[in-house]
């Protein structure tokens, strides 16, 4: 009995939360704690981002993690891969190398989050983000099934064929629609530090310009979104021609058309 109690009194002045749940390097998540970390959360956060929604994800979808770094078409910046296929299933990857600066936002702290440069190096960001994707995609997929329209660059059937003469200004167009949607909704769900990017005020502020695809996209479309709500402003947004260069340039261009 006398040596029960020692190890009774261990467990009870010792507290839970001080066991590292998910490891980390020099304060920052490692990759075998990346996968781990995806692996035990991502229904978890399916359901947080639905009741965010107030819609069910239902699309058929895979996460998983991965080092995306030699991935066909992968960007330097991207921290997540999406994969759709012909029958509208998703699969997502998640990059699991060591360049996240904490597995959630909430996990630093209000003076850590002030002196970040970067907004959205969060494990659980990253996730949310893409599952997104999938959620944008899902509305595409009803609209078709529906028999509504659907423009082109949105619909998932021709984003899976080998174009031969591709318009890059719809395609840039919808890139950016979909992208300020899936960043709209990190922001709202406070997942990521807020982060300001000027407006582009010519043609060569957008191009090759990743603030703008993924930072100004969130303050052109946030008076829309916040108007119409995310599910009902996606099903307006996928049935319209994308923005073009001209409409990023000058918002009400593209807004005004809508319908």
């Amino acid at each position: 009995m006398r040596y029960i109690i020692p190890i009774l009194l261990f467990f009870l002045f010792v507290s839970p939360q001080k066991i590292e749940e998910y490891p980390l390097k020099k304060g920052k998540p490692t990759s075998r704690g990346i996968d781990y970390y995806v692996k035990v959360n991502k229904y978890k956060f399916i359901e947080e981002l639905e009741a965010y929604l107030k819609d069910t994800i239902f699309l058929e979808v895979e996460i998983s993690t991965d080092d995306i770094s030699e991935y066909v078409g992968n960007d330097t910046l991207d921290m997540g891969y999406h994969i759709t296929y012909t029958d509208g299933s998703d699969e997502i990857v998640i990059d699991n190398r060591e360049r996240y600066v904490a597995y959630d936002i909430n996990d630093i702290s209000k003076l850590k989050k002030l002196n970040l440069i970067t907004n959205n190096q969060f494990v659980k960001t990253v996730v949310i983000h893409e599952l997104m994707h999938t959620y944008f995609l899902q509305k595409v997929v009803i609209s078709k099934y529906l028999g509504l329209y659907v423009h082109k660059e949105y619909d998932y059937r021709q984003m899976t064929m080998v174009r031969i003469f591709p318009n890059i200004e719809e395609l840039y167009g919808a890139e950016f629609i979909e992208e300020g949607v899936c960043q709209y909704v990190v922001e709202e769900m406070k997942l990521h530090i807020p982060h300001k990017t000027p407006a582009p005020k010519t043609i060569d502020d957008i191009m090759g310009n990743n603030e703008i695809k993924y930072n100004y996209s969130i303050a052109y479309l946030k008076e829309f979104l916040d108007f119409f709500g995310v599910s009902e402003g996606i099903e307006i947004l996928i049935r319209n021609k994308p923005p073009t260069y001209e409409e990023i340039l000058n918002p009400d261009l593209f807004f005004n058309r809508l319908k």
